[in-house]
């Protein structure tokens, strides 16, 4: 039952990351290290305040789901 979760998790995980870079990578400029988004700032591919609106939307989306998906699993083991 262990493998079946971690699997589901990770698809979970998965799906959710594809919807957030939708058709670029600059979409979740946030999960790249700090002196990568600095050049992309410098280089003025991105906006600090998009980035940082973008990154509040996905990671609460992300948290909602997944923890959704814990509790979901908790209810169907029972």
């Amino acid at each position: 039952m262990i493998v079946f979760q971690l699997i589901l998790y990770c698809l979970l995980f998965t799906v959710m990351v594809k919807i957030g870079v939708g058709n670029g990578a600059l979409n979740v400029l946030y999960f790249y290290p700090r002196a990568y988004q600095e050049k992309v700032y410098e280089m003025g591919l991105a906006d600090r305040e998009v980035i940082k609106r973008r990154r509040k939307v996905f990671m609460t989306a992300f948290l909602i789901v997944m923890t959704a998906a814990l509790f979901f699993n908790r209810w169907a083991m029972e």
